[in-house]
């Protein structure tokens, strides 16, 4: 029996932390570690002193290795310290929800060009906001509260990643909207 008095479900998965943590923080650093080399295949600087394309995804993959391998070197190095204290000495994992939001990322990846930013992501939200509402509301008021949430989302991502960054996004409708 798990340590809240909860039967476990049988797409509940329990592991020890400590190795949990361990292998995952292994398996993140060393896809940015791979990330980290692609980068120097990036364009180089056309201007002298221009730190080139490849600048900010170094340094946001930098960051992230850095504390990756801090984690790691904690919990190799040190394992009784990386542990908080109370922390539970196994982690439930729902295996069914995580393979359904890998798989539903990659649908989203796949729909995003013929069907459009917008409309893509509005239903990739309402997938992944409608059960979670659902919970503690009825049916109709969590959709009235995932798509009250999700109209901004895609506004803001709008804003951000095409207008300010300049990166193209396959849109169906939004820009004849915005103008």
């Amino acid at each position: 029996m798990p340590e809240n008095n909860r039967t476990p479900s049988s797409f509940e998965l329990t592991l020890p932390t400590l190795p949990t943590v361990l292998i995952t923080t292994g398996m993140i650093f060393l896809g940015f570690a791979f990330l980290f080399y692609e980068t120097f295949n990036m364009m180089k600087p056309i201007l002298p002193g221009y730190p080139g394309d490849a600048f900010f995804p170094r340094l946001a993959v930098g960051y992230t290795l850095i504390i990756a391998a801090l984690i790691l070197l904690r919990g190799i190095l040190l394992p009784r310290f990386a542990a908080a204290p109370g922390e539970p000495s196994h982690v439930s994992v729902h295996w069914l929800e995580f393979l359904s939001v890998a798989a539903l990322v990659l649908v989203y990846a796949e729909l995003l060009p013929p069907v459009g930013f917008e409309l893509t992501t509005l239903g990739f939200m309402l997938i992944l906001l409608v059960p979670r509402f659902a919970v503690q509301h009825g049916l109709v008021q969590s959709v009235v509260k995932a798509v009250a949430l999700t109209i901004p989302t895609i506004i803001i991502l709008y804003g951000v990643f095409a207008l300010l960054l300049g990166i193209h996004l396959p849109l169906l409708f939004l820009p004849r909207y915005i103008q």
